[in-house]
């Protein structure tokens, strides 16, 4: 390959991309090279010590037996078709006449072979191979005579023709064969009815149903020759035994902060080691963390190197070491998939048979494939991502890719010291329960804190006015919760101590039965550079990884992150509205007139209650029938944009802590997600994120805690895990311990918030523990005491 094949081949990926995403957002036909499957290809026998292979009617192995060849007469190479059919089974491929030797094969024998499956057929039962998914048929060159060296069809066909038809390769064209037109036109050609807003839903619908591929290689001992460590040698072995309960920990005991925040991963032999790694960890998650992966070169020695903790911390815990091997999304895609009944989610979905969806996620998943390749270079066309933005969530990669632009982006400048903020959280309170008497809100947390950050640009360390507190993380999350309750609370009971946002209409109509406590920018609020700061401090979370849980509708998120927003949209901001318009483009006009005529002018309400004017003296004009179609058009026109001003200040406040590249690729459910947490806590997601020091996980008062929190409702859950975090949604960590010297029984359980950590005491009952945990949630939301507030 000449040096600049590598750059006429990366081009031609691109021009193929591009063709797609145009393809894709406007419903034409998939380009013919994306499509391609060869129509057939040559196989021999491999890793196969039975006396026959079956063919069967259909594929599965329910239906009628067709034929069983011996092995012994399968000297010449066996024609299958290019086409696979994957079921819960295994990998299914169309075995004819055309090629075979008409000896042992009858037009009546056509039928399908299972080729691939998760115990394989093909393979002896008493094999060390039985259980493993080798494919037992190799792809027989010696039978392509067209073929040449360079093309290795081990390689997907659909890439080597992506790169004859885009790469402007004039010479040495790679050779293939035949293509299948049937099903080239099936993969490429949408079905009836098909739109962006169906690929859209099966996006959805893979990502959520299908298996992520991972699975662990085993005992890391296996693999692993010999571990050292910087400090207690003893305890090593940890990192390998496979006991989650065990752990390696650096010298200091005494030291609570282990937290890893800083990983660094060098490669190599033991005198030449290089950098081949470096991972920020999110603090948030207590799960395994991937440090190296994608590897494509071969290292002798890894070392993974701790060069700084969370909060300042010393020393470190790890529980272990794991090799895990990610296969391709696209190879868990099976017909079955489309026959569950969870289909019957997806409204979209549901009116399309289960070939037309499977056909379009080979499809679909081509593209993604198609995509990977460059992710991992630099990425000049992420603009012409936006469209596809919620088929991209299907790749595994793509999570990489936002990552290296948040890391890219990020200030190379030594920060400075960290602000401390002061904060009078009784003040604040007193606003709350009475704006009239501050109108300027100038006591309320928020402001307070934007009057000493409007010179920075960066988080803050908090202390609380008379209140003991020494912040190494617990009180500046509970600032954070604080003021996302000042410019949402969460009830509805309560004034909005700020102008920023106001109630959606949703929460204002009992009619409106969903989205009952969404909020959207004040139209009449002009205070952009609070906006800006706004969207900095959204930023800023979702970098990292702290949340603010700000309760705005999808209409608003979509807008954000620029996804296209449709008039069906805004139902999450005003249902009624919307259903009031969608009434009157189909009422007959006998009606209007006796229901409407006297009613309507040329003026609407604005979400803030404000009356807008449609045309100049609007609210003097009355609406006739024959107008109500312009009627309806302004009237959607002007709630659509009420708060365009706003929403564009938060997205400039945005964009100066995120790159505009990575709104590109992002969904607006990532966005909110990343910002704002995720606003449903089960049970049996806290019991997944939960560690347990110096407590069994049988113990009575770990089991009275979980019973207890299976009689909270999803508000209760939240309450608590503010309470213990400092945050009101996931992810975040979760430590139980049992409680501190001198605590009673059926006492008040504490929490440290820098930790993550819930002191639980002994209870008498099940019953007694969730009327403690609850008044603990609703009733002690101030951070624990630290120290004695008069040292303040």
């Amino acid at each position: 390959m000449f040096a600049c094949d590598h750059y006429r081949m990366k081009l031609g990926k691109i021009r193929c991309l591009v063709a797609c995403i145009d393809s894709i957002e406007n419903t034409k036909p998939l380009p013919n090279a994306l499509c391609y499957v060869a129509r057939q290809l040559p196989y021999k026998i491999k890793h196969y010590t039975g006396d026959s292979i079956t063919i069967y009617e259909r594929p599965a192995k329910s239906s009628p037996v067709l034929i069983k060849l011996h092995v012994q007469d399968l000297k010449e190479p066996i024609y299958l078709q290019g086409d696979e059919w994957c079921t819960s089974e295994g990998t299914w491929r169309l075995i004819s006449r055309e090629g075979q030797n008409d000896q042992w094969l009858k037009k009546e024998h056509e039928g399908w072979m299972l080729v691939s499956s998760s115990y394989n057929s093909h393979v002896d039962a008493s094999s060390t191979k039985s259980k493993s998914n080798d494919f037992p048929l190799l792809l027989d060159y010696s039978a392509l005579s067209y073929s040449k060296e360079d093309c290795r069809l081990e390689r997907k066909g659909w890439e080597i023709a992506a790169e004859n038809a885009y790469s402007l390769q004039l010479l040495y064209r790679s050779t293939l064969p035949p293509n299948d037109t049937n099903l080239e036109h099936k993969l490429s050609i949408p079905a009836e009815n098909w739109r962006l807003e169906h690929d859209k839903s099966l996006a959805i619908y893979l990502s959520e149903n299908m298996d992520n591929g991972n699975t662990a290689y085993g005992d890391v001992k296996d693999y692993v020759d010999s571990i050292s460590v910087s400090s207690m040698e003893e305890s090593k072995d940890a990192l390998t035994d496979g006991n989650q309960a065990s752990y390696w920990e650096s010298d200091d005991p005494s030291d609570d902060n282990y937290m890893p925040h800083l990983i660094e991963v060098k490669g190599g032999d033991h005198d030449t080691m290089r950098k081949i790694g470096e991972i920020v960890m999110d603090c948030t998650i207590v799960s395994d963390i991937a440090v190296l992966q994608d590897m494509a070169e071969y290292v002798p020695t890894i070392e993974i190197r701790i060069k700084e903790c969370k909060d300042e911390g010393i020393d470190t815990r790890i529980h272990g070491i794991k090799i895990i091997t990610s296969t391709d999304i696209s190879s868990n895609l099976t017909i079955d998939l489309f026959k569950s009944k969870k289909i019957e989610r997806f409204p979209l979905l549901a009116t399309f048979t289960s070939d037309v969806l499977y056909y379009r996620s080979i499809a679909i998943l081509s593209v993604i494939n198609l995509v990977i390749p460059d992710w991992s270079e630099d990425c000049t066309n992420i603009c012409n991502f936006k469209a596809i933005r919620q088929i991209l969530q299907l790749s595994k990669r793509r999570q990489a890719l936002i990552e290296k632009l948040l890391r890219d982006s990020q200030t190379k400048c030594v920060p400075e010291p960290i602000p401390k903020v002061y904060l009078d959280r009784r003040l604040a309170a007193d606003h709350k329960s009475d704006t009239s008497r501050d109108p300027t809100a100038e006591n309320a947390l928020f402001n307070q804190v934007v009057l000493i950050l409007c010179k920075f640009e960066q988080w803050w360390e908090c202390k609380f006015v008379s209140e003991g507190i020494i912040d190494q993380g617990g009180g500046f999350r509970d600032s954070l919760a604080d003021i996302a309750e000042e410019l949402c609370p969460s009830s509805e009971d309560v004034q909005i101590p700020l102008p920023y946002f106001v109630r959606s209409c949703n929460q204002m109509h009992d009619a409106a039965n969903v989205h009952r406590d969404g909020y959207i920018p004040n139209p009449s609020c002009k205070e952009f550079a609070k906006y800006e700061w706004i969207g900095q401090l959204m930023g800023a979370c979702f970098r990292s990884r702290e949340c603010l849980v700000l309760s705005l509708p999808s209409f608003i998120w979509k807008k954000l992150v620029g996804e296209v927003v449709t008039w069906a949209d805004y139902a999450t901001v005003d249902e009624a509205i919307v259903r009031l318009l969608a009434t009157l483009e189909t009422i007959s006009e006998g009606k209007f007139n006796s229901d409407y005529a006297d009613v309507l002018t040329y003026s609407t309400s604005l979400s803030d209650g404000s009356t807008f004017d449609l045309k100049s003296n609007g609210s003097e004009i009355p609406v006739s029938y024959e107008d109500r179609i312009d009627y309806i058009q302004l009237v959607r026109e002007a709630r659509r944009h009420e708060a365009d001003e706003q929403i564009k200040s938060i997205k400039k406040g945005l964009l100066r802590v995120i790159p505009k590249a990575v709104l590109h690729i992002l969904t607006w459910q990532e966005l909110e997600k990343r910002i704002c947490g995720n606003p449903e806590i089960t049970v049996q997601e806290l019991k997944n994120i939960a560690r347990y020091e110096d407590i069994e996980i049988d113990d009575l008062r770990v089991k009275y805690f979980w019973k207890a929190l299976e009689n909270f409702s999803n508000e209760d859950r939240s309450r608590l895990l503010r309470f213990v975090t400092g945050r009101r949604r996931l992810p975040a960590p979760l430590f139980i311990c049992p409680s501190r010297s001198g605590a009673t029984e059926d006492s008040l359980p504490e929490s440290a918030t820098c930790s993550s950590t819930l002191f639980l005491p002994e209870y008498s009952s099940a019953k007694v523990a969730e009327e403690k945990l609850l008044y603990a949630a609703y009733n002690c939301t101030s951070i624990d005491t630290d120290m004695r507030t008069w040292d303040d």
